[in-house]
Formats: C-alpha cells, sequence, structure tokens
C-alpha cells in the first residue's frame, strides 16, 4: 500500500526530489547522490541556454504549463518533471514566468550532448578492423555468437537497415518525433549499430562484437549529432520498457550532473530492471568528467589503440570503468564505408560484450555480467590513466565459470551436434524468422557428407507449447552449413528445429533445438475496480485489474509498471494531472491500493509487457477522494 497525503503549496517544489529518492532506494550503487531536483545555482540568477535548431528546452515540474502560445509542453520526463520548448530568443521571458509561477529553483534549461565520433572515410581493409581481434572476439565467438533476444539498444541519430545489420534490427521509437522512424540523417548511430552487432559470415563489412543479437534503434538525437538530456531520458526508459538487455550512448556532454535528474532517474530505473547502460567517455583528451558517461551506475568507456594504450585523445580519469579498442571499419551503404574512431565506437564493443555475455549466460545477471566485463587481467597504460582496464571477452565469459557451456570435444565414432541457437528452453520472439545455429564435431579425418533440416511446429494452449502436437513444418531441407536464418514464422505457433547429419564414413547423428515461442499479440488490461470514475470518502483507494495474453500468448511475465497521478478537484470532475511516482510490481499482480486524504484524484496508467516483450498501456479510471 502507497501513503498518499495531501502536499501543501510549499512542499510541491519537493516532488521530484521525493519521487527520484524512492526510485534510487533499490539501488544500492547509485543511491546517496544529491542534487537530483532542480540546480540550486541557477536559483536568483538567468542561466545560459543551449538553444538546438532554434529551440530552448526548459524542464520545469510536473504539471506546469506552457509560459506562452508561442511555447509547447512536449512531454512528461523520467522522473516526475516536464518539458517545455520555447523559441530561443523568448528563452530567458518563459524561463521568469516558470520561475515566478513554481518558485526559484524549481526549473531549469535542459543539458545537451555531443557525438563522440570522428568519420574519415576509407577503403574497408580487414587488416583495419582490428578491435575485434584485439579483444579476443575469435576465442569468444567459439562459445556464442549472440542470440536473436538478447537486445541491444542503440540511442543515437537512428540506425539505416545496412546490408550488414540484415535481420539484426527490430521496430524501433523516434524520441525526438513520437513516430517510429528511426532513419538515420547523420549515419553516425549506423556506424555505432554494426561495431555492436554487424552480421558475421555474411560476405559484406566486418563482424561485430555479438553478431547474432538484435538491435533496437531509439533516436535521441538530431541529424546535427546533438542530443537532449531530456530525449536521452525518455529514450531510456523507453529500450528499458521494450526489451533491451543493454543501452548504448555513444554521446557526451561537458555539463554539470546536478542538471541531469531525469537522466539519473533513467538509469536506476534501466539498472532495477537489469539493464546495463554504456556510454562513451568522451574525445576531448583530459580528465573532466563527461556526462553520462559520468553519472553512477553507467559504465564509462575510453579509447585505446593496438597497445592498449590511452589514445590522446579519449577522456580519461578513475570515472572512467572501463577501455576498448576506438576504432571500426563499417559499411555506409553497397559501395561505401567508412573508417570511424573515437569513444563512439569504443562503447558499442562493451555494450556489445554485455550482450554476447548475456547470450551465453542467460541466467546470469547484470552485475555479474558487468563484474565480469570489469575484471579484465589486461592493464590501460599509461598506469592509473582510468578506473579499470581494457575489455577482454574471452575473460569475461571465463569469468562466468559454470553459467557458460564449453565448446564440445572431438570425438571418435559417430558426429556430435550441439546447438547454440535457440540456448535457451524456451526463447520467446516477436520476429518473422529465427536464426538456428548449431557446433559439429566429427571424428578425425570425416566431413559432412549430408544434411537436411526439419522445422517443426506446434500448437500453443493456455500458454504452453502442446507437445502433442508436434509435426514437421514443411519438407525437410538441405543445409549446406551449420547455421541458417528459418522459414517464416506464424504468429502464436512454436517452433523447433531438426538437423541430421551423414559423415563421409556412413555414420549418421541427429539432434533437435530447443523451442522458439512466436507472440506478436499485445497482452489485454481491463480494469476492474473502479471502472468509471469514482466518488468516494473511504481513507483508501484501491484499483484492481484483469491481465490476458490469450490462450495462444506468452503470457504477462515480464514484468509490470504503475505510473500512479495526483490530480486537483474541479467540482465533479477531475484536472491538473500530474505524475506522483513510478513503479514497477511483480508480473501478475492486479491490485493496488493508496491511502488518500482529500480533496485529491488519483488514477493509475499499468504497462504489461509478455515474455516475447509486446506491451500494453491502460489508464484506469480515477478516484475523486474528498
Amino acid at each position: 500500500m502507497h501513503d498518499r497525503a495531501r502536499l501543501a503549496p510549499a512542499l510541491a517544489a519537493m516532488a521530484v526530489a521525493s519521487v527520484i529518492v524512492t526510485a534510487l532506494a533499490g539501488n544500492a550503487a547509485l543511491a546517496g547522490n544529491a542534487a537530483l531536483a532542480g540546480n540550486a545555482a541557477l536559483a536568483g540568477r538567468t542561466p545560459t541556454f543551449d538553444a538546438i535548431g532554434g529551440i530552448v528546452r526548459l524542464v520545469a515540474p510536473a504539471g506546469a504549463a506552457a509560459p506562452f502560445p508561442a511555447a509547447r509542453v512536449v512531454r512528461d520526463l523520467p522522473g516526475g518533471t516536464v518539458a517545455i520548448d520555447v523559441p530561443a530568443g523568448r528563452a530567458a521571458e518563459a524561463y521568469a514566468v516558470l520561475i515566478g509561477r513554481h518558485g526559484p529553483g524549481t526549473v531549469r534549461p535542459d543539458a545537451s550532448f555531443r557525438a563522440v565520433a570522428d568519420h574519415v572515410p576509407t577503403d574497408p581493409l580487414w587488416a583495419e578492423a582490428w578491435g575485434p581481434a584485439r579483444v579476443g572476439m575469435p576465442t569468444a565467438w567459439g562459445v556464442s555468437l549472440g542470440e536473436p533476444d538478447v537486445v541491444v539498444a542503440i540511442l543515437d541519430s537512428g540506425v539505416d537497415p545496412v546490408p550488414d545489420l540484415a535481420d539484426a534490427l527490430l521496430p524501433g521509437r523516434n524520441i525526438l518525433t513520437g513516430g517510429d522512424d528511426t532513419s538515420d540523417p547523420e549515419g553516425h548511430g549506423t556506424v555505432v549499430a554494426q561495431v555492436a552487432a554487424a552480421r558475421i559470415d555474411n560476405g559484406v563489412g566486418a563482424a561485430g562484437i555479438c553478431p547474432r543479437c538484435s538491435v533496437l534503434p531509439v533516436t535521441i538525437a538530431d541529424a546535427e549529432g546533438t542530443a537532449r538530456a531530456s530525449d536521452v531520458a525518455s529514450g531510456i526508459v523507453w529500450a528499458t520498457d521494450h526489451g533491451a538487455t543493454v543501452v548504448n550512448i555513444s554521446y557526451a556532454g561537458d555539463v554539470s550532473p546536478d542538471v541531469l535528474a531525469e537522466v539519473r532517474w533513467a538509469v536506476a530505473y534501466a539498472r532495477s530492471a537489469g539493464v546495463s547502460v554504456v556510454a562513451g567517455a568522451g574525445n576531448d583528451g583530459t580528465d573532466t568528467p563527461r556526462y553520462p558517461a559520468a553519472l553512477p551506475g553507467v559504465l564509462a568507456v575510453a579509447w585505446t589503440d593496438t597497445t592498449d594504450a590511452l589514445d590522446p585523445d579519449s577522456s580519461f580519469g578513475d570515472w572512467v570503468d572501463v577501455a576498448a579498442p576506438g576504432v571500426a571499419a563499417t559499411q555506409v551503404d553497397a559501395s561505401r564505408w567508412l573508417e570511424s574512431s573515437g569513444t563512439s565506437v569504443s562503447s558499442p564493443m562493451v555494450a556489445g560484450a554485455l550482450a554476447l555475455l548475456a547470450a551465453a549466460a542467460p541466467t546470469s545477471t547484470m552485475a555479474e555480467r558487468e563484474g565480469a566485463v570489469l575484471a579484465t587481467p589486461f592493464a590501460v597504460t599509461p598506469a592509473g590513466a582510468i578506473g579499470g582496464g581494457r575489455l577482454d571477452v574471452p575473460s569475461a565469459l571465463a569469468a562466468l565459470g559454470p553459467k557458460v557451456a564449453p565448446p564440445a570435444q572431438a570425438v571418435d565414432g559417430a558426429p556430435v551436434i550441439a546447438f547454440s541457437v535457440p540456448s535457451r528452453a524456451v526463447t520467446f520472439t516477436r520476429r518473422s524468422t529465427a536464426t538456428v545455429a548449431w557446433a559439429e564435431t566429427l571424428a578425425a579425418g570425416a566431413t559432412a557428407a549430408s544434411r537436411t533440416v526439419t522445422q517443426q511446429s506446434a500448437a500453443v494452449v493456455d500458454g504452453t507449447c502442446d507437445a502433442a502436437t508436434w509435426a514437421a513444418d514443411g519438407d525437410p531441407q538441405p543445409a549446406d552449413a551449420a547455421t541458417f536464418t528459418s522459414a517464416p514464422l506464424a504468429d502464436g505457433l512454436c517452433y523447433r528445429w531438426t538437423i541430421d547429419l551423414v559423415d563421409t564414413a556412413g555414420r549418421a547423428a541427429s539432434a533437435t533445438s530447443q523451442v522458439v515461442f512466436v507472440d506478436r499479440r499485445k497482452p489485454a488490461i481491463k480494469a476492474v475496480l473502479p471502472k468509471k470514475l469514482t466518488r468516494t470518502t473511504k481513507p483508501t483507494v484501491v484499483f484492481r485489474w484483469s491481465l490476458s495474453d490469450g490462450p495462444a500468448g506468452s503470457g504477462v511475465s515480464r514484468d509490470l509498471t504503475i505510473v500512479t497521478y495526483e490530480g486537483r478537484v474541479a467540482g465533479s470532475t477531475c484536472t491538473g494531472w500530474k505524475t506522483w511516482r513510478t513503479t514497477k510490481v511483480p508480473a501478475g499482480t492486479t491490485e493496488d491500493a493508496y491511502t488518500a486524504t482529500g480533496p485529491i484524484c488519483i488514477r493509475i496508467r499499468i504497462t504489461a509487457v509478455d515474455a516475447a516483450g509486446n506491451a500494453t498501456t491502460t489508464t484506469l479510471p480515477a478516484y475523486l477522494h474528498r
């Protein structure tokens, strides 16, 4: 139960800090950080306004209205504030009006970050793409190539569907427009995505660190390579709510951490959901902390060369957690390539490594994976330049211990087939195809004479694959390699694959993969109590709802998020809604209760995410408490 008393006007300015402290309470690594609300240093003076495209964004208390008609309220922000865009020429006027309404220290300009990579066109040469080899990827790929259900969110300028990202991209979000167009007018995000997850053995380009992981594009930057802090915060929350395993941010800014309340809150929110946040440390060659990389809970990544020496242009200092190579060759289109350098490259290398660990060790926790990456045995020179060492992925895999299965060993006699993808007992997906991969171990001197693959499907009954209905889904097909992309997958069915192999000595082997469960339908939330606006004087108001994912759904089993809103009583209705708190509750929860002291209005918005990552948001009717 939540206690909620009516706030006196004099306490209204404390609402943001209260919400943020609550959100951080479950994250010991992030707790104890002060200055999470408005920047007190701004009180009593006019700050400097950073205009992007002729617009200045101000961050004001939740519920704040536009100061004049030429301004507009953009959206509610994570942690309980609101973004307001105003013409650059009227920024000081808008700031003064909002300060007059809400009090000193409650309004501040939004901060901005810049892309942290240099782009130099060059011909693609594998000899130039030395970064993956330096961090041990040939060895690491012998353990895992990643899995499609492990998702790297790229918060950037967008991501274009270049050939080296074929089948990698999930439907994303453009935070700037509120739409789903995540095309990349600037090119930066496409490069970053390829460093993390470019496809392997496809005849084009280089290979990303997690070459079978999925990419979730989240546009937070404009075509000039600039991102607002409020958009970064919103992007982190959106990516977390839409299945991200790791969030990468290859942007950095020389800003005061006091004005990054929303980003702090979003990082804490991501970590509470088990999502790592990785950011480039910046390319200014100094030890000045750069943000968001220097925020607590974010893995800050520096840039090293072929000898593990810190690049002269890389930011450094004890606030930097780890380093990685900062040069990569990536594809622009079918005929053009880029050599890219900077912490925009080193950051997605670390993000890709965390994703690869999640695929190789699906029972590992966020903290275990981050600890494995940070426990690298390779030092960066000069000694003491950063707080950690240089990324080494095989060492990180070894640090996870028994959570990672060893590669198959050589055999005598019949071949041995060991599936690596899918690796979980049941992998939930929304994708239209699946990647299937396995390792074959044959006796000395033997090779595969024939190999066929059979796709099988089964019905789903009450959220479970019906074992009695497995049947071939099409005729067996020959396969010329130990990996392939499946035939189209239908919604609401389970799939698995059987490999039949005969070697040149006539010895046969057969193996069946783990299961992929396809679910593209959103779960349903239905209000049970109240069913309409309800007036009450009871000291406790109770919300109840029902959850359903249908008989062929994957189940509402990932998480539930509840956003609670407080409103003002206006006669017989409610108005002036503002966010009070955001909380995650156990999956399957169907009730929430609040202690209310009137007059006040309370309502909640519920977001349910099923096992496949399909999300539904429903706002329940309100209580009007007198």
